[in-house]
């Protein structure tokens, strides 16, 4: 069997620390909530996620990040092969799909800031 390579997963930190800022959680509050799904994981654990200084996160926990933050689990796994093999499945019909669930979710970030500003008028 081939070696996966130790590569850290730098973006993939990054999107998910975006995706969790997006949901309006902290650290904390993801961990709760994956220990509540049946994943012991730590605050000090996510942090290292979010930094990039993770190098083969389970299915599991990426199972648990994607229903958290309401991220399609098959782009999380995408992501994880084109850093770390050079791999893209983002062209084509594919990259299509994905700038449509990006701009959907950037919109649903959208609303929740404009009725949080009319809440506080």
């Amino acid at each position: 069997m081939a070696k996966v390579p130790d590569k850290k997963l730098v973006k993939l930190g990054q999107v998910l620390r975006e995706a969790r800022m997006a949901s309006e959680l902290d650290q904390g509050e993801v961990v709760c909530q994956l220990n509540r799904a049946g994943l012991r994981y730590t605050q000090s654990y996510i942090s290292q996620c979010e930094a990039g200084q993770f190098v083969n996160p389970s299915p599991q926990l990426l199972r648990g990040f994607a229903k958290l933050y309401k991220l399609n689990y098959k782009d999380l796994v995408a992501a994880i092969i084109h850093e770390k093999y050079g791999v893209d499945f983002t062209k084509g019909e594919a990259a299509s799909k994905l700038s449509i669930l990006m701009i959907e979710r950037e919109l649903t970030t959208l609303k929740k800031r404009i009725a949080k500003l009319k809440k506080g008028r």
